[in-house]
Formats: structure tokens, C-alpha cells, sequence
């Protein structure tokens, strides 16, 4: 990901949170099932 493209995604989405997740490629789902599971359960906590 560039600078620019989180410079984009911020203008349209204030609040993104960019997440790096260790040992994962494109498919960050597959590679990693249980990180993608707990931030998505932080992100409902969260906003919720």
C-alpha cells in the first residue's frame, strides 16, 4: 500500500485503521484466519 492510497482512504473513510497482519498475503482471510476474526471483533467492540 502506498502513502497516497492511505491518504485517499482516509479523506473517504476518516476513521480507517490500517492493519498490518504478519504472515498473510492478498487472501489475509485464508492466511490468517484467527487475526482477521479478533480485529474484526475489536472493530465491532468498538463501533458497536
Amino acid at each position: 500500500m502506498r502513502d497516497t492510497d492511505v491518504a485517499d482512504m482516509r479523506t473517504l473513510f476518516p476513521r480507517t485503521r490500517i492493519v498490518t497482519v504478519n504472515g498473510a498475503a492478498h487472501w489475509v482471510h485464508t492466511d490468517q484466519p484467527a487475526v482477521v476474526v479478533e480485529t474484526l471483533r475489536r472493530v465491532v467492540r468498538t463501533v458497536g
